[in-house]
């Protein structure tokens, strides 16, 4: 009825996961959304492309992180910019 992405036998993952995980890093974790937005706007502003995965619980926001990822060719250059505007 619902199609779903196919998965690794080995694994588990997703081809789609397998992708993120080889070609995305984490470069910033938060416990606030908003900072984590914040940061990929400027780095939009910067014609870097940026991702958002909230790992924060529903109920209680106090429990888990924010991950900010960038492609791994923009890792330097988003380490850069979010150093130069983080207070």
């Amino acid at each position: 009825m619902f199609s779903q992405t196919p998965k690794d036998s080995v694994s588990g993952n997703s081809p789609d996961q397998k992708y993120m995980e080889a070609n995305w890093e984490c470069i910033y974790t938060s416990a606030y959304l908003h900072t984590a937005e914040l940061f990929k706007a400027i780095l939009a502003e910067n014609n870097i492309l940026s991702i958002i995965i909230n790992n924060q619980d529903s109920f209680y926001k106090t429990i888990g992180v924010v991950e900010l990822y960038v492609e791994r060719d923009n890792v330097i250059a988003a380490k850069q910019i979010i150093n130069e505007n983080n207070p």
